[in-house]
């Protein structure tokens, strides 16, 4: 009885590195080559124990190759781990950029909004988007009174068009205003009104808590064209034009970091010069 526990005891070392071994090749089965290369190497020293505990090699060939494979096995094991941490730790840095450089862009759509509000065409290039928000303002359109919920020939006839662009397009301001002035019934009532505002004011709304606590990072104007992270050396690509829509143009703009995180992947950016679309492209 003693005997055979002798024997079995023999086997045990080399069984429990075997199976680690082959533990390690399941685990590792989604993980990277490193990690399969450290199962092999456990079942490698698991069978090479196991020679030695059968006594078909000699003991200093056994010490030396489990060195060698336990050894190779542990370097496999750090350098799986490192890459798996320098993954994670590349993510969350790309994360942090993100989050910034979007930021900022969105900051950059907005005063584009306001400019083009202002001039009808986005701004050429970001000092005098910049300039714009600091020292300029815009005109804004106050209305009061009922605009017909029907149109009808009528309305169509006062206005000297087709009731059929009516219909399809609806009345505008402009005819609104015109039928104010009318003599028709039902009688409408209708005032507009301009004033002006500081595009600064209008487009941020600095002092804002409810605006601030939405915003990813705190608001700066003149940094608005500068990549965040770049130590003020790098600041975002502008593009802006006209495309055809009709019988009009429509202004386009687009906004790009210049040197994205993640070289793998698109740029980040916001508009577009082939549609008048203001999105980004993350969102």
């Amino acid at each position: 009885m003693n005997q055979i526990k002798k024997e079995i005891d023999k086997y045990v070392i080399p069984f429990l590195l075997f199976v680690s071994g082959i533990l390690t090749l399941i685990v590792g089965m989604d993980q990277l080559f490193l990690f399969t290369l450290g199962g092999i190497g456990l079942i490698s020293a698991g069978i090479l124990s196991g020679l030695y505990s059968a006594g078909l090699i000699s003991k200093m060939v056994n010490v030396i190759l489990l060195l060698l494979l336990l050894g190779g096995s542990g370097a496999y094991a750090y350098y799986d781990y490192h890459s798996i941490a320098s993954v994670l730790k590349f993510k969350e840095k790309v994360a942090v950029y993100k989050a910034a450089v979007t930021q900022r862009l969105k900051d950059i759509r907005d005063a584009q909004k306001g400019f083009e509000l202002s001039y009808g065409r986005y701004a050429s290039d970001l000092d005098s988007l910049i300039h714009f928000v600091k020292y300029d303002s815009i005109m804004l359109v106050k209305s009061e009174g009922n605009i017909p919920d029907q149109v009808n020939q009528m309305y169509a006839d006062s206005l000297g068009t087709e009731l059929y662009d009516l219909i399809v397009n609806g009345m505008t301001v402009e005819q609104t205003l015109a039928l104010s002035k009318m003599q028709v019934a039902p009688p409408i009532h209708f005032i507009r009104d301009t004033f002006f505002v500081a595009a600064r004011e209008h487009v941020f709304h600095e002092g804002d808590s409810a605006w601030e606590a939405k915003r990813t990072y705190p608001f700066h104007l003149d940094s608005i064209k500068t990549v965040p992270y770049s130590r003020g050396k790098l600041t975002f690509l502008l593009e802006t034009g006209f495309i055809p829509r009709k019988n009009t143009r429509l202004p386009v703009f687009l906004a790009t970091d210049p040197a994205p995180v993640d070289p793998k992947k698109d740029a980040w950016s916001i508009g577009s010069m082939d549609e008048p679309k203001t999105n980004g492209n993350w969102e």
